[in-house]
């Protein structure tokens, strides 16, 4: 057997199949260890191999995505839901968001797609569910409620160095424009480094810097401004 042999078996098991059961040259030889008696001449013949091979491929494959999509519920979905409510302040809104995320995701990755960092498409996926749900309803629901004057409960939090409080500064992030709040709440909420914000919002890490750094810094001028009001009644 030869390594061609095995990358056209490859190639041709890829051909003939459904995108949902695509192959790699890693599998084909975790199935040759599992299946040594199949390869008695140590040849990869299309015709002997491919009906095994697929019957071995399938349940593997599920398992693993399986697997990926337990695994990406247990390490994100809380995370997830805080994201959401951030964005809805209300927690059926919110449940429901993650809902339809994780059912996304599992339909994109049952039908065959590889996904390298799930943790930044878990963000893409839920922020294009947002936006739908907002688009449906052609009101922002955050502006909603804060027109109404609610404001949600949320734990102090030291997370910068200017030990941020988070039921304040929260409460300055929602005043903030767009391109500044997205970014600040990803890094402070949702702990993501410069790197995943700039894959999530499809920007450079140099405008994810200059966002984070000049979003600080109007909230130190708000914090500031807030301070000298107060100092000025006493």
């Amino acid at each position: 057997m030869t390594h061609n042999d095995k990358e056209r078996f490859l190639l041709e098991h890829n051909r003939l199949s459904l995108f949902s059961l695509q192959s790699t040259l890693v599998l084909l030889t975790e199935f040759k260890e599992a299946n040594l008696s199949l390869f008695l001449d140590n040849d990869w013949p299309i015709g002997t191999l491919e009906k095994p091979f697929t019957k071995w491929l399938a349940p593997v494959l599920l398992a693993r995505r399986e697997k990926q999509l337990i695994d990406a519920y247990e390490n994100y979905s809380d995370a997830i839901f805080r994201y959401c409510y951030y964005r809805s302040f209300d927690k059926e809104s919110a449940n429901d968001f993650v809902q339809e995320t994780y059912s996304k995701t599992w339909k994109y990755i049952f039908a065959g797609n590889e996904v390298e960092n799930i943790r930044a498409f878990l963000y893409k996926i839920v922020k294009n569910v947002i936006i739908d749900d907002l688009r449906k309803k052609k009101i922002s629901s955050l502006d909603y409620l804060m027109e109404k004057g609610f404001t949600p409960g949320v734990d102090t939090r030291q997370k910068t160095e200017d030990h941020f409080v988070s039921q304040e500064i929260m409460e300055i992030i929602k005043s903030l424009s767009e391109k500044y709040r997205d970014v600040m709440m990803l890094k402070y909420i949702n702990d993501f480094s410069t790197k995943e914000i700039a894959f999530r919002l499809h920007e450079t890490e140099n405008s994810v810097y200059i966002k984070t750094s000049r979003g600080i810094k109007k909230v130190r001028e708000i914090l500031r401004d807030q301070e000298s009001k107060l100092n000025s009644k006493k």
